[in-house]
């Protein structure tokens, strides 16, 4: 059987979802001040790291949708959980059409994106792709190592092959 880059891509993305929607139902749990708690890890609380990952996605597909400098959201722009819950809603519905209407053509066109430095680059669209997913699995093991801190005592699965094994 053989699998193409653009089911390979999509698979990796509805992967990135599914450990997003765990990560998130446990941190809607959590208390506002567990949210904000600092730790020396990744972007230093669940709330930054959250919405540091939300502004990775939000970047990056307006980049594959021409745009070439947005403005990367910062976790203040968001003053609690509900407030980037309703602004990911609405950018996992661009990425839904973004992902549905993929096909080999997308993956080979270059996309140019100012990154925070003001340097401008250009990267085939395929690697765009790859690395939202990559960015997101990099964040998530900084995410649950903070919900452990936090005395989360069920932390979120996020293994690809259980994702697998589920059916997905």
């Amino acid at each position: 059987m053989s699998t193409s880059a653009v089911e390979i891509i999509r698979r990796m993305h509805d992967h990135r979802l599914w450990v997003r929607t765990r990560l998130l139902e446990v941190g809607s749990a959590l208390p506002e001040t567990d949210l904000r708690r600092t730790f020396p890890i990744g972007l230093g609380s669940v709330h930054a790291s959250l919405a540091h990952l939300y502004g990775a996605e939000f970047v990056w597909e307006a980049a594959l949708g021409g745009e070439i400098g947005p403005r990367f959201p910062q976790p203040d722009d968001f003053p609690d959980l509900a407030s980037l819950l309703r602004a990911w809603s609405d950018l996992d519905e661009r990425w839904a059409v973004r992902l549905a209407a993929l096909d080999a053509a997308e993956l080979a066109r270059p996309v140019t994106r100012r990154n925070l430095a003001g340097v401008v680059m250009t990267t085939p669209a395929r690697d765009v792709y790859v690395h939202v997913c990559m960015h997101a699995f990099y964040h998530t093991a900084q995410l649950v190592n903070m919900l452990r801190h936090l005395g989360v005592s069920e932390l979120p699965e996020t293994n690809f092959i259980t994702y697998a094994r589920e059916g997905h």
